[in-house]
């Protein structure tokens, strides 16, 4: 079902795995790793994400901490949205993804 999954965003990852960490270890089990590109978003950092990180991404991966200590995310951080269509939603969010790279290699 998943093997020509290539990319794998997870937002919010510290939320899941609060409330969902035996479910969101099993759906891992089932996901391709060799080619996938994984992004793991999360307002904080904890222990557990640290240690999610080790397990889905492929070694030599970057964790970029955009607060640092002290400041709250809301604060620290710029924050826009953008409305577009449901079916537009997954191209928009890749878009802006890679314009964000693009400007900040």
């Amino acid at each position: 079902l998943f093997e020509a999954l290539s990319m794998f965003i997870l937002d919010e990852c510290d939320q899941l795995l609060s409330g969902q960490a035996e479910v969101l270890q099993t759906l891992l089990g089932y996901l391709p790793h060799a080619q996938r590109q994984t992004l793991l978003l999360s307002a904080t950092i904890p222990d557990e994400v640290r240690h999610l990180s080790s397990r889905v991404c492929r070694p030599g991966y970057r964790l970029i901490d955009c607060v640092g200590q002290g400041a709250p995310t809301q604060d620290a951080v710029e924050q826009l949205f953008a409305v577009c269509p449901p079916l537009f939603l997954f191209t928009a969010l890749k878009n802006a993804i890679d314009q964000e790279i693009q400007a900040n290699p």
